[in-house]
């Protein structure tokens, strides 16, 4: 390889997407194609059972004329599709109380909780603070003078 060239990316594993694609369309041990069809969609199926309650039997019908099954291979039951439900829900609560806490969101214009970014001064602008005295601080701690193009002076926290 000369100066300057860049190695060829690896290519990933063809036996590796083949597992992968495998893990996905079949899940874990006993997670049945119901199981992982609701958890997939399990967002969306929560919003409209919190709309409307859903009615397992008729559910169930559906259910098992789009092809999902259950853990046993045949057609969900009422019973079974409302158990599935429960299961999926359960799990990801446990998912998702096991995921790191990140803490209360920051506001758009914070850097972190309390920490508030201050806009850069606009161009032409100059910071006279290194230059600037207890006296020509005009009389209020800890705020100092920022001179524009024009004249204009505003006070900026330090």
């Amino acid at each position: 390889m000369r100066f300057g060239d860049r190695p060829n990316p690896p290519r990933q594993d063809r036996r590796l997407s083949k597992v992968l694609a495998a893990l996905h369309t079949h899940g874990g041990p006993g997670r049945s194609a119901l199981y992982r069809w609701m958890r997939r969609h399990h967002d969306t199926l929560a919003a409209a059972f919190a709309e409307t309650s859903p009615a397992w039997g008729p559910l169930a019908s559906e259910l098992a004329a789009v092809g999902l099954t259950g853990a046993d291979g045949k057609p969900p039951s009422a019973s079974n599709a409302r158990q599935t439900w429960y299961r999926v829900r359960r799990d990801l609560a446990r998912a998702r109380e096991q995921q790191p806490n990140a803490g209360p969101g920051l506001a758009p214009y914070e850097i972190a909780p309390g920490v508030h970014v201050a806009a850069a001064p606009a161009a032409g602008w100059v910071c006279k603070s290194s230059r600037l005295n207890d006296a020509e601080r005009d009389g209020v701690t800890g705020k100092k003078e920022l001179t524009g193009g024009a004249g204009r002076k505003v006070a900026v926290a330090t």
